[in-house]
């Protein structure tokens, strides 16, 4: 933005973005053209063919942008503009993240006092805000308080937790699932196609959280091959 570029290509050792990672699924595609908020998805959960903030960086700044291969004159994947984009599927990639705990922390609750368990949360959150640990996928219910971290922060945040009174349980060695797509904002079916598809692998989803773009899944890290091989056939990748 600052150099007033009109366009901009980013140069990698591979033709493109794919849509998942070539080393985990043989499949895997190069894709023609992409949306700028998809490739930051992508990018945000795991896909690395692209730094996240320059991913953001296109999304802000609307700057034409191409990802190709240095070592080929091939095209590779044009990013573009939602207003110039009709996605021909529900689905665009698949993206993934290993290296994954959950921390279920118990809230103190009580009918009388249903406020308390609020004020649980908060705590807890700003017991990690402060210690510089971030969160994600975070579930708050009645009596508990559900969210991953990344597994280096897993045991200190357990134990920050518990010095403050809470229970906590603790479960390593998760991963990520990610579907990405602009085409999937507002129809129904995705994510019973992605529950059917994991189910008939045998893979619990311990954890969900989607937004207009994307679904993500949290599962055994056992099960990350195969659970991202089966969402990439399920949505014809």
């Amino acid at each position: 933005m600052a150099l007033g570029a009109k366009r901009v290509d980013i140069y990698t050792d591979v033709n493109g973005v794919f849509s998942a990672d070539p080393r985990l699924i043989k499949d895997a595609s190069a894709i023609k053209s992409i949306t700028a908020d998809e490739l930051f998805q992508m990018a945000k959960h795991g896909s690395r063919v692209i730094h996240a903030p320059a991913a953001e960086l296109a999304l802000q700044s609307g700057v034409k942008m191409r990802v190709r291969s240095t070592f080929s004159e091939e095209l590779g994947t044009e990013v573009v503009s939602m207003d110039d984009y009709r996605p021909e599927k529900v689905a665009t990639a698949i993206s993934t993240v290993s290296g994954i705990a959950r921390l279920r922390v118990r809230l103190a609750y009580a009918k009388d006092d249903p406020d308390k368990h609020m004020q649980m949360q908060t705590i807890a959150y700003r017991l990690m805000a402060d210690k510089g640990i971030s969160i994600d996928m975070f579930t708050p219910m009645n009596d508990r308080l559900v969210f991953t971290v990344d597994a280096n922060n897993a045991v200190v945040a357990s134990q920050i937790l518990a010095e403050n009174s809470f229970e906590v349980a603790l479960r390593p060695r998760l991963c990520k699932v990610t579907l990405v797509g602009s085409g999937m904002h507002g129809v129904p079916g995705v994510m019973a196609k992605v529950a059917e598809s994991l189910q008939a692998e045998g893979i619990d989803i311990l954890q969900v959280a989607d937004s207009h773009a994307t679904i993500s899944v949290l599962i055994d890290e056992n099960d990350l091959d195969t659970a991202a091989n089966a969402l990439h056939r399920a949505f014809e990748l």
